[in-house]
């Protein structure tokens, strides 16, 4: 399952500082995979006032385990490898 909040598709919000606009967008983004993890990604874009459109990003990830009790002794090092992996190229 993926889901992101807002859509891709949101407006940019506008905020005004010292007489100049920054657009802003901001979105988290969630990756569940069955018995594996759930990744979740957030994320902030602006820019800056006179920048040409140079957009710049910050970007925070995580991961949380989902129930280990499921995964059988001998998968979990390549369950814990796969969902490492996902979490680098989410």
């Amino acid at each position: 399952m993926f889901e992101q909040d807002p859509p891709p598709e949101a407006d940019p919000i506008s905020i005004t500082v010292d007489q100049k606009v920054w657009n802003v967008t901001a979105a988290k983004k969630m990756l569940v995979t069955v018995d594996e993890s759930i990744i979740t990604k957030k994320v902030i874009c602006f820019t800056p006032p006179k920048a040409a459109g140079a957009r710049q990003c910050c970007v925070d990830k995580s991961m949380a385990a989902l129930d280990e009790d499921n995964i059988e002794p001998a998968d979990e090092a390549a369950t814990k490898s796969y969902a490492k992996a996902r979490l680098e190229c989410f």
